[in-house]
């Protein structure tokens, strides 16, 4: 083009070589962000399912639109999304054998990780009894699908925590992006 595109816009062609700016597709609603949440106590442990987001997550940084601080996201455009979470749990014991992290979406369960945090926990030095939970997916999602972040611990009591200070800490986080 012989001009200059305005903010927002993508080159695009018809397939014969003319070329051409376009507000339209997928990369305009292109995002990527990234939240983590505050330490907090007595969450799981006994089989209780724990949506991140229940207590507000802190959004570190957001481009486009669709992660809410609530923990839930609502896909902008249909397309293929990938997500990652990091759950570092807190005053696990041996008796917690089973821990899971799930990214949900419509029709769609996706254990990401399934351990037993019990046998995995440290369990020496400063940081006793802390597991790292960690799990990815890609997602195939029309526009409007809500996809949530859950984290299950069972075989113990309630008493499974999460560590994050809820500013610029990377121990508890999601983040995601649009990869087409």
């Amino acid at each position: 083009p012989t001009t200059d595109g305005t903010s927002g816009q993508q080159l695009t062609t018809d397939g014969a070589g003319v070329v051409s700016w376009s507000s339209s597709g997928v990369a305009s609603a292109a995002f990527q962000f990234y939240l983590n949440t505050a330490t907090a106590s007595n969450l799981t442990g006994d089989g209780t399912s724990y949506t991140l987001g229940t207590d507000a997550l802190t959004q570190l940084f957001q481009t486009g639109s669709g992660m809410a601080t609530n923990g839930n996201f609502t896909a902008p455009v249909t397309g293929v999304y990938y997500f990652y979470v990091s759950a570092l749990l807190t005053n696990l014991s041996a008796t917690h054998t089973q821990g899971q992290i799930n990214i949900t979406a419509p029709s769609i369960i996706n254990a990401a990780q399934d351990c037993n945090p019990g046998i995995a926990r440290t369990s020496s030095g400063g940081d006793n009894n802390h597991f790292t939970l960690q799990g990815s997916t890609i997602l195939s999602l029309s526009a409007g699908a809500v996809v949530n972040f859950t984290i299950v611990v069972s075989g113990g009591t309630k008493t499974v925590g999460l560590y994050g200070d809820g500013t610029t800490s990377k121990w508890t986080y999601i983040t995601g992006m649009l990869v087409s």
